[in-house]
């Protein structure tokens, strides 16, 4: 039960992440910013800046604000020393909270720079590529040994080299640890036994009942399903199913009835 409430994360679209622990401190920070960079980003640089306690009502709702400031409070009394710090992402900024004992809390919003750039960015400027790296950041930060994350569509808003990247990178990081990544996506070109060995890939597709089924490619072993198959490619020759089957001349007959 606290394996499934605390060890799996889902991540659907536009879903916010559940962890942004790594932007309240200069050190994580740093590290966000150098694996941003080696994405090809252009983003060179984060940090936090100073707002006034009124500011961050621009971000969010002035009741969801009153809410964190109060569950806040209440955390940091039940801390040794009174302090806390907690960052938590809005629909278009990272936001930040700092408290010393009954001092005024301290407000942050997290600012970008891009390699030469004379203006700092705020979130909302990026691109939703770049926001959604944002967002994944923890299935490759994080230090858990057991973590499941759950990730639908991975490769939106994502150049089919990046994708392949993302998943390079997390099968290099956790190598040795039992975390475990399962996305979907339409993005055949990841589907490679240079990430995944043939169990680890599976299809989705509609029957004609109207049902969902999904397979392995393994099922395909004794069909072409080798280790130099190249499978993307055979996905889209309707060789392994899971691909739409789209009629271009139905829908031209159909845009085209009644004219002339």
């Amino acid at each position: 039960m606290r394996w499934f409430a605390e060890g799996v994360d889902v991540i659907g679209a536009g879903q916010v992440p559940a962890t942004t622990e790594y932007y309240a401190h200069g050190s994580s920070l740093d590290k966000v910013v150098q694996v941003l960079a080696s994405l090809d980003t252009g983003i060179t640089g984060l940090e936090k800046q100073r707002l006034s306690m009124d500011e961050p009502e621009n971000y969010m709702p002035p009741e969801a604000l009153l809410t964190l400031r109060q569950f806040l409070k209440a955390s940091a009394s039940q801390t040794p020393d009174g302090k806390l710090s907690a960052t938590f992402r809005s629909d278009n900024a990272f936001l930040g909270i700092d408290l010393k004992g009954s001092e005024e809390p301290r407000a942050t919003v997290l600012k970008i720079r891009h390699e030469d750039s004379l203006y700092d960015f705020g979130f909302q400027d990026e691109s939703d590529g770049t926001k959604r790296l944002f967002d994944l950041m923890d299935f490759l930060l994080t230090h858990s040994h057991e973590k499941a994350f759950v990730i639908d569509e991975l490769s939106r808003s994502f150049h089919p080299m990046l994708t392949q990247q993302l998943v390079k990178l997390f099968n290099e990081v956790h190598a040795e640890d039992g975390c475990q990544l399962i996305f979907t996506t339409h993005e055949d070109a990841i589907m490679s036994y240079e990430y995944f060995r043939r169990d680890e890939i599976w299809f989705v597709e509609r029957g004609p009942d109207g049902c969902t089924r999904r397979y392995p490619l393994d099922r395909f072993a004794q069909d072409g399903a080798r280790s130099d198959a190249c499978i993307g490619k055979k996905c889209m020759e309707i060789r392994y199913g899971g691909v739409p089957r789209i009629s271009g001349s139905g829908a031209l007959e159909a845009l085209s009835a009644g004219e002339g």
